[in-house]
């Protein structure tokens, strides 16, 4: 089952409980290996998901950031190209950003 694209704060985005809900049925009930897209797929949008909420948590917790200080963590998200674990995910294949 192919989903549309995620866009982060889409209301109709499934959240975090639905995609571990799909890696948990993944594990138990199919044989499909780690490459296999749909797996590739639920585990970046369960790991964007929980990614997002820590975000959100440090950022309440943070006093106001700089107009300059946004940017360079935007600028981290956009250029940082995954390492190890999270490269093998997609055979170290990122997809482009826009």
């Amino acid at each position: 089952m192919a989903t549309r694209p995620f866009t982060p704060d889409d209301p109709d985005f499934p959240n975090k409980r639905h995609w571990r809900g799909r890696l948990a049925g993944f594990g138990s009930r199919d044989s499909r290996p780690s490459h296999d897209p749909e797996v590739v797929e639920a585990k970046r949008n369960y790991r964007t998901l929980q990614l997002a909420e820590h975000v959100r948590k440090i950022l309440d917790m943070a006093p106001p950031l700089t107009c300059g200080q946004r940017d360079w963590l935007a600028t981290l998200c956009k250029t940082y190209t995954p390492q190890g674990e999270a490269a093998s995910w997609t055979g170290g294949q990122d997809e482009a950003v826009a």
